[in-house]
C-alpha cells in the first residue's frame, strides 16, 4: 500500500493537498443591492451555488490521483489536467472574499455587528471541523489501519487553525490533516477583515484592498527565497490577495461602479477563461520548485482576477454562464461542498484501505468513482446531522439581528432536507422545475467553504 506520510503538491518532489473549502467555505446566498438605497435586498443567486460546486469538483479532480493512484493504476493522460486542480481552492477564496464582504457591508452600523458575524461564522464552521478532528483522532488511536494519522502536534495546530503555519515551518503532514490549511487562511481572514470592513469608509476600504492586491505579489517575491514555494502557497499574508480580489468585487458591485464592472467582465471573459483553462491544460503545479518563479509571484494574482471575472459574469442571471452554473446538480453539490472538502481525504483513505484489504486494483477511474459516491454520501449525512442543526441556530441570530444579515436561508423544509435527496427524482414535486437535481502523494509522481445556505 502506498505510503501516506506526506501531503505535498508537486509530482516531482513531496506530496501536497490544495485545500479550501474553501476551501474552503463560502456563502451561497446573498443579497443584491438596491440602486436606489444602496442597501442589500434579499436575493439568492443560484449560479454562486454552482460555482462552489465547480470549486469542490476541481479540488477532488486534483486530489484523485494523489489520494487513490496505485502502482498499477493509470494516472496519465486525462489526469494531466489534475495537476492544476488546486485552483479550486482559489475559487473558494474569491467567492469567500466576495460574499463575506457583502455580509459585512450590509451589517455596517448595526449593534454588535462584529460579535454577531463571528458567532455565525463559528456556528457554521467549527461544529463540522471539530467533529472531523474528533473522529480522525478516534480512528488514529483506536482503529487498526489508521496509525499513520497519529500526529499529535499536527492535531494541535489544526485545532488552533494554524495548520498553514505548521506546514510552512515543518512541511506537509498527513493529507487528512493538511487539507485544513485553507480553512486556517479563511479563519484568519474572518478574524481580521471585519475590523476594517465594519469601521472604515468605503473609499478607504477600496484603497486598502488595492494596496493588498499590489502588495501581495511583492511580498511573495520578497519571501520566496526564505520560505520557499510551500510557504508562499499556504501562508495567509501571501494568499490574502485572492480573498481581497473577491472583496473588491463586492465593494464595487454594490456601488455606482457596478455597470462598469459588468462591462469590464464581459470584455475580460476570454482572457479570464484562457488563464484558468491554461493552468489546467498545462498541468501547472502550485508547489513545485520547477514551476517558473514568475508564476509563484504573480500567478496567484492572475488566477484570482480571472475568478473575480467569472464571479461577476455569474452574477448576471441572463448570462449563459449563470444559466449553466444554475444547473440543479451543480447547485446540490455546491450546497454540501464544505462537507465534501472536509471529508474527502479521509474517505479516500477508507476506500484505499478497503480495496487494499480485498486485494483489488480497480484502476484510477473506477476507484475515483467509488470515492466520489462515498464523499457525496458522507457529506450529505454530515450536512443533515451536523451542519443543519447549527445552521438553524444561525438563522435565529439572523432573525434577531436582521441588519447584520445579507444572506437568507431558504424555507426550513429546504434546509432540513438531506441534500443528496434532491439529486433523485421526486414525483411529489413534479411541478417544481428544480426537482430532479436540485496534496497528498502521487505514487506515480508526487505533485475548499462555505456557506451553504445562510450568511454569517
Amino acid at each position: 500500500m502506498r505510503a501516506e506520510h506526506a501531503f505535498a503538491p508537486t509530482r516531482s518532489t513531496a506530496p501536497l493537498l490544495s485545500g479550501a473549502a474553501s476551501s474552503c467555505v463560502v456563502e451561497s446566498e446573498f443579497v443584491a443591492s438596491s440602486r436606489r438605497t444602496q442597501r442589500p435586498s434579499h436575493e439568492h443567486v443560484p449560479a454562486l451555488d454552482g460555482l462552489r460546486g465547480v470549486a469542490v469538483l476541481l479540488v477532488l479532480f486534483g486530489h484523485a490521483p494523489l489520494l487513490l493512484a496505485t502502482r498499477g493504476s493509470d494516472a496519465g493522460g486525462f489526469w494531466q489536467a489534475s495537476r492544476g486542480g488546486w485552483i479550486g481552492v482559489d475559487l473558494f477564496f474569491v467567492l469567500s472574499g466576495f460574499l463575506i464582504t457583502r455580509i459585512l457591508i450590509g451589517a455596517r452600523g448595526s449593534e454588535g455587528a462584529f460579535r454577531n458575524f463571528w458567532l455565525r461564522r463559528a456556528l457554521r464552521i467549527f461544529p463540522l471541523a471539530y467533529a472531523y478532528l474528533a473522529l480522525l483522532a478516534a480512528l488514529a488511536w483506536l482503529a487498526p489501519g489508521f496509525a499513520t494519522l497519529r500526529d499529535l502536534p499536527a492535531f494541535a495546530w489544526a485545532a488552533s487553525y494554524l495548520t498553514n503555519l505548521h506546514i510552512a515551518l515543518e512541511g506537509w503532514t498527513q493529507p487528512q490533516l493538511a487539507l485544513l490549511w485553507s480553512l486556517a487562511v479563511e479563519e484568519h481572514f474572518y478574524l481580521l477583515w471585519p475590523l476594517a470592513a465594519l469601521a472604515l469608509p468605503r473609499r478607504a476600504l477600496g484603497l486598502l484592498l488595492v494596496a493588498v492586491l499590489v502588495g501581495a505579489p511583492w511580498l511573495r517575491w520578497s519571501l520566496l527565497d526564505h520560505v520557499g514555494v510551500r510557504g508562499i502557497y499556504v501562508l495567509t499574508p501571501c494568499r490574502i490577495d485572492t480573498l481581497a480580489c473577491g472583496a473588491l468585487l463586492a465593494l464595487a458591485w454594490d456601488s455606482a461602479w457596478r455597470t462598469t464592472v459588468q462591462r469590464a467582465a464581459r470584455w475580460l471573459a476570454l482572457p479570464a477563461f484562457a488563464c484558468v483553462s491554461g493552468v489546467l491544460i498545462a498541468g501547472v503545479e502550485a508547489v513545485d520548485p520547477a514551476t517558473p518563479r514568475w508564476f509563484h509571484i504573480g500567478g496567484f494574482s492572475a488566477i484570482a482576477a480571472s475568478f473575480a471575472v467569472v464571479c461577476a459574469l455569474a452574477l448576471e442571471r441572463s448570462s449563459a454562464l449563470a444559466r449553466a452554473l444554475a444547473m440543479p446538480a451543480l447547485r446540490a453539490i455546491g450546497r454540501i461542498s464544505y462537507g465534501m472538502y472536509v471529508w474527502h481525504a479521509l474517505a479516500a483513505l477508507v476506500v484505499r484501505h478497503g480495496l487494499d484489504r480485498l486485494g483489488w486494483d480497480l484502476g484510477l477511474f473506477v476507484s475515483s468513482t467509488l470515492w466520489l459516491f462515498a464523499v457525496l454520501l458522507v457529506a450529505s449525512a454530515s450536512y443533515r446531522w451536523i451542519e443543519a442543526p447549527f445552521l438553524r441556530w444561525k438563522d435565529r441570530i439572523a432573525r434577531r439581528h436582521p441588519a447584520a444579515e445579507i444572506a437568507i436561508a431558504p424555507p426550513a423544509s429546504r434546509v432540513d432536507r438531506e441534500p443528496l435527496y434532491e439529486l433523485l427524482p421526486q414525483p411529489a414535486r413534479l411541478a417544481d422545475l428544480e426537482l430532479p437535481f436540485e496534496s497528498l502523494q502521487r505514487t506515480h509522481a508526487p505533485s475548499h467553504r462555505e456557506e451553504q445556505v445562510t450568511s454569517s
